[in-house]
């Protein structure tokens, strides 16, 4: 009777968090959006922890999951109906549903294509993990997060141990991060970026958090949306998606 009631509960609290628990449903969540599903990546390990095996899971370029970002970047490429997406931005509905991860790791597999890459961190809800790739955070950005994007700074730094992968920190967590979105420095960045680089991914923060992925998505390709088993809500995606 335990093992029933228990059953009972999870699934009436699954119907009313609308949660997605498997990949299936979270594909379905998105499709019936008229989200194009561009890709899906197997659970990864330590995904709770930005480690080397979850964070940045295809340093290893014998890494397991480095087919699958990269038939998510090919489809990526694939999709624009004239010329290919150059700049694109990553976010999700909500929390904890794998955008950083995505970024990253994406950026990575479209170094190991032989694509001249950038990372923008443009989250400045929260802090760099550049620290994780062998960098150290500049503290020139924090003194004076307003001008961190400004290009004339030189501040696109190559990732040690990836060929042609470039990132930009965030100065992040700032108070005031839309004023910094919505700066000329930001925009400027990201219109040189596209003339040196072949592939620049943008990390922004969770749509149901803040509106700077809006600001931000006018100046990209396009939007890609992350979702993960457990965490995606139908109600959110249908939300974001209107």
């Amino acid at each position: 009777v335990g093992i029933g009631v228990g059953g009972a509960a999870i699934f009436l609290l699954s119907a009313l968090e609308g949660r997605c628990y498997t990949m299936e449903e979270v594909s379905k969540a998105f499709a019936s959006r008229d989200l194009t599903v561009m890709g899906t990546i197997p659970q990864l390990i330590n995904f709770e922890t930005y480690s080397d095996e979850g964070m940045f899971a295809i340093v290893d370029p014998e890494s397991p999951y480095l087919e699958y970002y990269e038939r998510l970047r090919s489809n990526i490429v694939r999709s624009g109906e004239t010329k290919a997406p150059k700049v694109v931005a990553i976010t999700s509905c909500g929390s904890e549903e794998g955008k950083t991860i995505t970024t990253y790791n994406l950026a990575i597999a479209a170094a190991r294509a032989g694509k001249r890459t950038l990372i923008i961190e443009a989250d400045l809800r929260s802090p760099s993990q550049v620290e994780a790739l062998g960098l150290r955070i500049n503290p020139a950005s924090l003194l004076d997060p307003l001008r961190h994007y400004d290009p004339t700074r030189n501040n696109m730094r190559l990732v040690p141990g990836v060929e042609n992968l470039y990132v930009i920190s965030t100065p992040g967590p700032q108070t005031q991060a839309i004023a910094i979105v919505e700066s000329s420095e930001l925009r400027t960045l990201i219109e040189t970026a596209r003339a040196r680089f072949d592939f620049i991914v943008v990390d922004t923060p969770s749509l149901s958090r803040c509106n700077d992925t809006l600001a931000i998505e006018p100046l990209t390709d396009g939007l890609i949306l992350v979702g993960r088993p457990g965490f995606t809500q139908t109600a959110l995606v249908t939300e974001q998606a209107n």
